[in-house]
């Protein structure tokens, strides 16, 4: 009996240790299972967390210009990188316990760097987004249409180019009167008062210089540049500030300015100065394309020659008389293209080149420019087209710069938006953390756990 009894008691201590070494091997497992749970729950949590952050993004800038953007000033004028953090927060139940007991996890340590801004490289990241809104509404078919109006931009430079050498001549010591005088004076008068005509006039509303993004944050750009863009993005960047902004012809809304469009072209501080700018530069181009047509025009370059040799008869100098036909053409191109530019701003077309048919001067315009009324035809290019073909010639940089301060005035007018900026907007960033995990039981498992990653609205476009 007692033997019996020793043994039973030897089978107990011996049961006793070998539960003891299974116990412990099974908590270690389950410690070991619960970090690594924990481990994909925190960086669930974390791309989660990103994801949310970038889902706050800033409403009016989405709806009214289709370009996303995260305004980590949340409502105030600087940014705000600490409430970036606590924003994320909010979005990682495990933090809180809320994934379940023994679930939850601490942070040590959150930061958040390597931001991509709106208005890093002069606005890249805009004109990308803005270029590829363009291709989903549109399709990439709509640049085939824009073709022609890039060429045609290309050949007005040209013509330009001819038309400045004329306007460099002089008559030398001649000294006609007549119709050279009206040409001495000719370009001295207001053009955006004649073009606009009685009855009209520009908008009289401007903004604060001192509140632009050009000149607020002139450090963001001093050292950077656009990234050359090709030819279609051009096009389509070109296309989209038509079709999104307001200009003198569809001036039913305002963002501050009412013409936004020649505010991208001229960049002043008022509607009445961007229009006439930009008036002085279709004058221009339609100058230029006057002069090359009026060259080719015998009855009219005849009249010319009759005029100038009648007005230079005493020199009888075959050389001046030359230079004087060609500064009597371009004047004559001049005062053409001040009731062209007229004939766009009320609605009308005008043909890139002219014919004889559609040339609506006579010659003795020159001396009155802006009383011939318009051109009525059919056929031809729309105020809209030719500021399509203002923009092509624009600098890329200027173009994106100038957008983005639009859409900030814009987006201001919203309740709620007004400190808003577009040097605090970014649409990607990424994430380094820190997190401590108490273990359950014992010493096992991890103390730390470590989380690095990144989030751009670049890529979850992409995947989308």
């Amino acid at each position: 009996m007692e033997r019996f009894k020793k043994s039973r008691g030897s089978i107990t201590v011996f049961l006793s240790l070998l539960m003891a070494g299974v116990l412990t091997v099974s908590l270690a497992i389950t410690e070991l299972s619960r970090t690594a749970l924990l481990r994909g729950n925190m960086a669930s949590d974390c791309g989660n967390a990103m994801t949310s952050a970038l889902a706050e993004y800033n409403r009016p800038l989405l709806g009214q210009y289709n370009i996303f953007g995260l305004d980590v000033a949340y409502g105030q004028a600087s940014f705000n990188e600490g409430k970036l953090v606590k924003r994320m927060r909010e979005y990682m139940p495990g933090l809180s316990g809320g994934l379940g007991p023994g679930l939850g996890y601490e942070d040590e340590k959150i930061v958040t760097d390597n931001y991509s801004f709106l208005t890093d490289d002069y606005g890249e990241e805009v004109y990308r987004q803005a270029v590829s809104y363009m291709k989903k509404k549109y399709g990439i078919d709509i640049v085939s249409n824009l073709l022609g109006l890039s060429d045609d931009a290309s050949k007005l430079e040209k013509q330009k180019e001819s038309l400045e050498k004329v306007k460099g001549k002089s008559l030398g010591d001649a000294k006609p009167g007549g119709i050279f005088k009206s040409i001495d004076s000719l370009r001295t008068k207001g053009v955006l008062s004649l073009v606009l005509g009685p009855g009209s006039s520009a908008s009289g509303e401007k903004v604060d210089s001192k509140d632009r993004l050009s000149v607020r944050r002139k450090d963001l750009f001093a050292a950077s540049a656009l990234p050359k863009q090709p030819l279609t993005s051009r096009l389509l960047f070109d296309q989209y500030i038509l079709k999104t902004f307001s200009s003198y012809k569809t001036a039913d809304k305002s963002s501050g300015l009412k013409y936004e469009v020649e505010f991208i072209l001229a960049g002043n501080n008022d509607d009445k100065s961007n229009l006439a700018k930009v008036v002085d530069k279709l004058v221009l181009i339609r100058e230029a394309a006057n002069f090359a047509y009026i060259h080719t025009d015998a009855v009219k370059k005849g009249e010319v020659t009759l005029l100038a040799t009648a007005a230079l008869a005493v020199t009888a100098n075959p050389v001046i008389i030359k230079v004087a036909e060609e500064l009597i053409l371009a004047a004559w191109a001049y005062a053409e293209s001040i009731c062209d530019v007229r004939t766009l701003l009320q609605g009308g077309k005008v043909p890139l080149i002219k014919s004889a048919a559609t040339w609506h001067t006579g010659i003795g315009a020159i001396a009155s420019p802006g009383t011939s009324g318009v051109l009525h035809t059919n056929t031809g290019l729309t105020y809209e087209d030719y500021l399509h073909v203002l923009l092509f010639l624009q600098n890329d940089a200027d173009k994106c710069l100038r957008t983005m301060e639009i859409m900030e005035m814009g987006v201001r007018k919203t309740a709620g938006y007004e400190n808003f900026r577009m040097e605090n907007c970014i649409c990607g960033f990424s994430m380094q953390a820190v997190f401590k995990v108490k273990p359950l039981f014992g010493g096992y498992g991890s103390s730390q756990m470590h989380y690095g990653g990144a989030i751009s609205y670049e890529a979850l476009e992409k995947g989308s």
